[in-house]
C-alpha cells in the first residue's frame, strides 16, 4: 500500500510545493510500522482478552491505527513551510499547511478501500466506483470551509498525544457507511445491521 499508493501521492504533493521534500523512505517506513504496531497492540489490549491472540481488529480500527501512525511519525517535515509563513506573512493553500494530515487521511482511507474492494471483488462496477470515488464527504451545513478542511483541521489538533484511535475508528466506519448509502448499495435491513 505504501509503495504503490501513498508514495506516489506524496511525490505529487512534493512536485507541487518546493518547500516540501520527500523524507528518507526506508526510515519513515520503519517508524510508521513501529508506531502502527504499537497502536494496534494497544487497541487489541483494550478490546480483547489478553490471552486471545487469534482475534483481529476490524478494518475501521486498523485504518484508525494507520492514520494514527502517520500522524505520530509525521511524513513530511513542515518547518520550511512554517518558516515561510512567518517570514512572508502570506497565506498558503491549506493542503500544504495540513500536508501530514492529508497523507494520514489518504493512507487510512486507501487501506480501508482495499477491504471494501475485496467485499465486492465479483462486481467490477462497484470496485471501480470505490477505487475512483471513496471517500466521499458529507455536506456541511454551517461551515464555509467544507468537510475536508474541517476534518484536516481536527486531525491537526489530534497530535500524537491526543489522537483518539477509538473515535477515528468510528469516523472510518461512518465514512464507509456513508459511501454505501450515498451509492444506494445498502438495503434498509443491511443499513440497520451494517458492521
Amino acid at each position: 500500500m505504501l509503495k504503490n499508493d501513498v508514495l506516489p501521492f506524496c511525490r505529487e504533493i512534493c512536485d507541487n510545493n518546493s518547500l516540501i521534500e520527500m523524507p528518507d523512505i526506508s526510515d519513515v517506513m520503519e517508524r510508521l510500522y513501529t508506531e502502527y504496531e504499537l497502536l494496534r497492540k494497544e487497541y487489541r489490549e483494550q478490546i480483547f482478552e489478553k490471552e486471545d491472540d487469534t482475534c483481529l481488529l476490524d478494518r475501521h480500527k486498523v485504518s484508525s491505527c494507520v492514520c494514527g501512525a502517520f500522524l505520530k511519525v509525521g511524513f513530511f517535515d513542515r518547518r520550511r513551510i512554517f518558516d515561510r509563513i512567518q517570514k512572508e506573512k502570506k497565506a498558503i493553500a491549506v493542503y500544504f499547511f495540513y500536508v501530514n494530515e492529508i497523507v494520514a487521511l489518504y493512507a487510512a482511507t486507501t487501506f480501508l478501500s482495499y477491504f471494501m474492494i475485496e467485499d465486492y471483488c465479483d462486481n467490477p462496477d462497484r470496485v471501480r466506483r470505490i477505487s475512483e470515488s471513496f471517500p466521499i464527504m458529507p455536506t456541511v451545513t454551517h461551515s464555509k470551509k467544507g468537510y475536508w478542511n474541517s476534518f484536516l483541521f481536527n486531525l491537526s489538533h489530534a497530535d500524537c498525544k491526543n489522537y483518539d484511535m477509538y473515535a477515528y475508528a468510528m469516523v472510518y466506519f461512518m465514512l464507509e457507511q456513508y459511501f454505501y448509502n450515498a451509492n444506494g448499495w445498502l438495503s434498509k435491513e443491511e443499513n440497520e445491521t451494517f458492521i
